[in-house]
Formats: structure tokens, sequence, C-alpha cells
């Protein structure tokens, strides 16, 4: 059975741990496909959309807010922000475009989009993605939640 899921993630600005945390910059689509879906899962048709420093895998992340040893970040900043310290609003302009769905959906522009697609064959009829999402400007924006 082929599924094809579209992981899209948008993260305004870089989450920042008070923790060492390791970031990896440049890494392939499919390093980070099989990074989500796990060892024994057949993964096809990855690609990324953002700066090589927009993607990427950390990790030694299990004593922070994460409580995640490693994984897959993307982030409309650069993700080498990501281990700190942190700086006020330290997120960096891409100069990238958003992501048309976005701009659709809140009816304004997005910017900076950084995205990751790609297919997959589960091996069986289940699958558990973890994910955190993260902004350093998330309770200062007006969002409610």
């Amino acid at each position: 059975m082929l599924r094809n899921f579209t992981i899209v993630v948008l993260i305004y600005l870089p989450i920042f741990l008070n923790a060492q945390v390791e970031v990896t910059t440049g890494n392939t689509p499919e390093e980070l496909a099989q990074e989500i879906v796990g060892n024994g899962i057949d993964i096809s048709n990855a690609t990324v959309f953002g700066t090589d420093e927009m993607f990427g895998l950390f990790s030694n992340a299990e004593n922070t807010i994460l409580n995640m040893n490693t994984g897959v970040y993307l982030t409309s900043g650069s993700g080498l922000d990501i281990p700190g310290p942190v700086t006020y609003y330290a997120s960096s302009s891409n100069i990238m475009p958003g992501h048309e769905l976005l701009t659709v959906l809140s009816g304004q522009n997005t910017n900076d989009a950084s995205i990751l697609e790609f297919d997959f064959v589960p091996s069986g009829n289940e699958i558990q993605i973890t994910y955190r999402f993260g902004s350093e400007e998330y309770n200062t924006s007006g969002f409610e939640g």
C-alpha cells in the first residue's frame, strides 16, 4: 500500500534550547525523511525547499524542552541559531518565498517557507510520528492556543 504524505512544517522563528544541542545543516532530503520514518521503511521522492540552513538534523536534545534525542528541524530562520544563546528575535531573513496554501489560508503573504516532502511505504497499517512545534515569538505575536 503506497501512501503519499506531505510534511510541511513552517516555524516562524527557530526553537531555542538551553542545552548543548548539536545541529547539522545541508543534509539530503533522503536523510531527513529517513530520520522521520525510521529504519526499514522505504522512502522515495524526497525533496526539500529552503536554504541549507533552514533544514537539517539535531541531536543531544533529550534534556531540553524537546525531550527528544534526535530529529529533523525545519525553520524559517537558521538552524545554526538553535543551540543558542538566545538573543531577542534571533531569526534571519532568508529571502525565500512562503507557502502558497498558508498564504491563502492566512490571507496574507508568507515568507521563508521550509518544506520537506516525501513518499513512503509503511511496513504495516499504522504510522506514528512524534513532532514538536516551537517559536521564540509564539507567545508574543497575538496567537492564542
